[in-house]
């Protein structure tokens, strides 16, 4: 038999007793399904790049034999697959923790619930890494593996549920480590681009943690704010509205009225009068949130900029130039060029000149469209797409100005890079 017939014989093999296997489970049988999910094991074994089914293989027999009570071969099964894990699969993807716990499973029915005690902690332990995305590099330079959604996700769903259970179990629902965890499951949605699912988690750990009475904690804070910016995903704004409120009175009473948290979660709220199109009241809150800045002598913060700049587009959306301008003006000082600050310097700098142009200062927005074309070349290149986006710029100001000449050499620069990114056409137009 050649290799090709050899595969095909396993395949075969492999869809009969995988039928036969599910049968008997169904029919109640479960010796005669433990007995074929041996031969499976077996096979799996020895099929080269079959990692992942001989170690779930293994699982599934493990826990056939344990609900059997056929202790010492459930061990056994167990402690192969954790093996397999080990040295195919890599103790940072889903399979090890899931198996460290059915280890434990099995030492509690023989009786040494303190030694599964710690197999479980270190289970979750080893999620929560997982989950936080701390562990992927090692487990790829020891196995060759990364996570794989098509074939790991239904184990790391699984790990998601096991944790969430485990860490409310060890440490009691609605605990840091319980929120903590729940968190980050949300974020593996999220991830996943499952914002349903994403919102379920947090809501659940916003509840957790209000059963458990933790509710003027910075970890509730966070996990608010992330609650609201999943329901501002969804276009939830009320929803969204209603918990960023929540999250100033939480910041009010843990740090103070007065508080730069306060002035943060004001910031949030802000955003969603901005997403709503409700730039009254968002210059409202904004310029309140600003008004505790002075009172605290606190000013110049990341926060606060991320502040002015949305209190400047509340301005510029209802076409108060000026007061925009003022304040893109301020964030624009206290950005550093060259540096991590020149992505939104680049952005500053694209709507001072903007606001120049709309006030009928054309000569004013090509000097900042010329500042904002040196903040895109340190950060992007001056090959990129960023770059011909502020070329155009350049030549409608120059155009605006009368200079028709200067206009046309940008926009032949600009149609240069297009053609050589594949445009057919300038796309800034």
């Amino acid at each position: 038999m050649n290799w090709n017939d050899e595969g095909g014989a396993y395949d075969h093999q492999i869809w009969e007793l995988s039928n036969s296997y599910s049968q008997l489970k169904a029919e109640g049988d479960l010796a005669g399904a433990a007995r074929t999910m041996e031969r499976l094991v077996v096979i799996y074994s020895n099929m080269e790049g079959s990692e992942v089914l001989h170690s779930v293989s293994l699982e599934l027999l493990a826990r056939d034999l344990l609900e059997l009570g056929e202790l010492q071969e459930a061990k056994l099964a167990a402690k192969q697959a954790l093996e397999v894990d080990r040295q195919y699969i890599g103790m940072d993807l889903p399979y090890y923790p899931l198996h460290l716990i059915l280890f434990a499973d099995v030492l509690d029915k023989e009786g040494n619930q303190s030694k599964a005690i710690n197999f479980r902690r270190d289970a979750l332990n080893h999620m929560v890494a997982i989950l936080k995305g701390d562990v992927a590099e090692s487990t790829n330079r020891s196995t060759g593996r990364f996570y794989d959604p098509q074939q790991d996700r239904e184990h790391m769903v699984r790990m998601c549920a096991a944790a969430v259970d485990l860490s409310m179990r060890t440490f009691g629902e609605g605990s840091p480590e319980h929120i903590e965890v729940m968190i980050h499951v949300a974020h593996f949605y999220e991830n996943e681009y499952n914002p349903e699912l994403a919102k379920a988690f947090y809501l659940e750990a916003v509840a957790a943690a209000e059963r458990a009475r933790r509710v003027y904690t910075p970890e509730f804070m966070y996990l608010l704010e992330s609650t609201a910016e999943i329901y501002l995903m969804n276009d939830e704004e009320k929803e969204a509205e209603d918990i960023y409120k929540r999250e100033i009175a939480v910041a009010k009473t843990l740090y103070g009225e007065e508080s730069a948290e306060v002035s943060m979660s004001m910031g949030n709220l802000a955003s969603v009068y901005l997403t709503r199109g409700e730039s009254k009241k968002a210059e409202e809150v904004l310029s309140a949130s600003i008004a505790l800045d002075e009172k605290r002598d606190d000013e110049g913060s990341k926060d606060q900029m991320r502040r002015m700049r949305m209190l400047a587009l509340a301005y510029s959306n209802r076409k108060e130039y000026a007061k925009a301008l003022k304040y893109y003006s301020i964030v624009e000082e206290h950005l550093q060029p060259d540096g991590e600050d020149d992505p939104m310097l680049a952005a500053v700098l694209n709507q001072t000149g903007h606001m120049h142009r709309l006030l009928g200062r054309p000569d004013r927005a090509v000097r900042e469209y010329e500042k904002q074309l040196a903040a895109v070349e340190r950060y992007y290149g001056d090959q990129s797409i960023y770059y011909t986006g502020v070329l155009q710029n350049l030549a409608e100001a120059h155009a605006a100005m009368g200079d028709q000449a200067e206009a046309k050499a940008y926009l032949d620069q600009i149609n240069r890079l297009c053609q050589r990114y594949g445009y057919s056409r300038n796309p800034w137009v």
